[in-house]
């Protein structure tokens, strides 16, 4: 099963993306900052797909996926955000080698196809990488 990581620090925002992608069959993990989030992977190890939001208080979207790159480095990175242009950021996305941005509000059914999208490219990533050591 494909574990995904959704980090926002709003509630409702984690409780309904939550109850969507469980319903599609992840199993979901919640964090209500990019803090919390890192020490999760770091005591459990990586995830499938994380999905975090750009505007929170203790560090941005961007910096908590520039630092997940190091212990994480093969999962599906989301960034979603309400009030950003992608444009402006598209510097920053590359840097922190995010592979979608969604725009809030979510249509649920974009958030379930870039989750599968991401199960899929994790599984593909972790092909290539057991291919490699054998």
């Amino acid at each position: 099963m494909n574990r995904i990581l959704i980090v926002d620090d709003n509630p409702k925002q984690l409780m309904l993306l939550k109850l969507i992608l469980e319903d599609s069959g992840f199993q979901v993990v919640s964090k209500n900052s990019g803090r919390q989030a890192i020490k999760f992977i770091e005591e459990n190890g990586p995830t499938s797909i994380i999905l975090s939001d750009f505007n929170m208080e203790e560090m941005t979207g961007l910096e908590f996926f520039k630092a997940v790159k190091t212990i994480s480095p093969h999962s599906y990175r989301i960034l979603s955000s309400c009030n950003h242009n992608i444009d402006n950021l598209a510097t920053h996305i590359k840097e922190a080698d995010i592979h979608c941005f969604l725009r809030k509000p979510f249509r649920f059914k974009e958030v379930i196809e870039q989750a599968k999208a991401g199960a899929m490219h994790y599984s593909a990533k972790s092909s290539n990488r057991q291919g490699v050591s054998k």
